[in-house]
């Protein structure tokens, strides 16, 4: 899920660079749709310059609840 992540905001960073595109709608699955819900979010809240915020920050925070995941504890064999 973390290159396929990855590689999703590559294109979303790219695509919102395009000038005059307009985008009439967003759909995903899995991550891609974590990465679209956040995307909406930051055009709603800044615009064009909103997204790579909104979805730099939604991404730390999933990342840092990974943290706590039982089958990233250190003392578990997997």
């Amino acid at each position: 899920m973390a290159v396929r992540s990855g590689v999703q905001l590559g294109v979303i960073e790219r695509i919102i660079d395009e000038a005059g595109l307009v985008i009439s709608s967003i759909t995903g699955t899995s991550a891609g749709a974590m990465n679209a819900v956040v995307l909406a979010h930051g055009v709603a809240l800044d615009g064009e310059k909103g997204v790579m915020a909104a979805l730099e920050t939604s991404w730390r925070r999933v990342n840092g609840i990974a943290g706590f995941s039982p089958s990233s504890a250190p003392h578990l064999t997997l």
